[in-house]
């Protein structure tokens, strides 16, 4: 399921855009957090928030690549990648010591008397406030996509001579505005 998440998304890419892909990727990742925080007891919820968990990680290793070259580009591309999976591959790392940091020892009595649940609902919502936080980096991402798109149609509107439309890049609109500044 998760591959072809990853080739449904590629397809949203080029459809709607980094930005719509990259909130969808957050909430597919707050929906596992709602889940598990509302409904940890149901084994039937546990395994929808682990499909909710198999699409939000199908979707972001795309969304980060298409987000990486959109922003940046492709000069440095391969460092940068490079940096992002290192990053990625670190974390990891630290997983099964956090884990062994908020679970409890429920499943070690036989007895449901005097048990420490562990931390998780914690851990639950200190993830389901990061990924709320990160909801910010879709929205700048869209208004200035807007910004940008007004700004090239209205320089189109003053220097468009003969009503023929030239189909101007970001790259000679920001030329041209450093030119005239200069």
């Amino acid at each position: 399921l998760g591959v072809m998440a990853s080739i449904f998304v590629g397809f949203l890419i080029d459809r709607f855009g980094v930005e719509v892909c990259t909130a969808m990727t957050f909430i597919f990742g707050q929906l596992q957090m709602i889940i598990l925080l509302i409904f940890s007891k149901s084994k039937i919820m546990v395994v929808a928030s682990f499909f909710c968990y198999t699409m939000y990680r199908s979707t972001l290793y795309p969304v980060f690549i298409a987000s990486l070259t959109s922003r940046l580009g492709f000069k440095y591309f391969g460092i940068l990648l490079g940096i992002g999976f290192a990053v990625s591959g670190i974390a990891q790392l630290l997983m099964a010591p956090l884990e062994n940091a908020v679970q409890g020892d429920c499943h070690l009595n036989t007895s449901d008397d005097n048990c420490f649940e562990g931390l998780w609902i914690s851990l639950h919502f200190l993830q389901l406030s990061v990924l709320l936080a990160l909801m910010i980096i879709p929205y700048m991402d869209y208004r200035s996509r807007l910004a940008r798109e007004a700004a090239i149609r209205a320089y189109r509107a003053r220097n468009n001579q003969g009503g023929i439309d030239v189909g101007l890049s970001l790259d000679e609109f920001y030329g041209s505005i450093s030119e005239r500044s200069a």
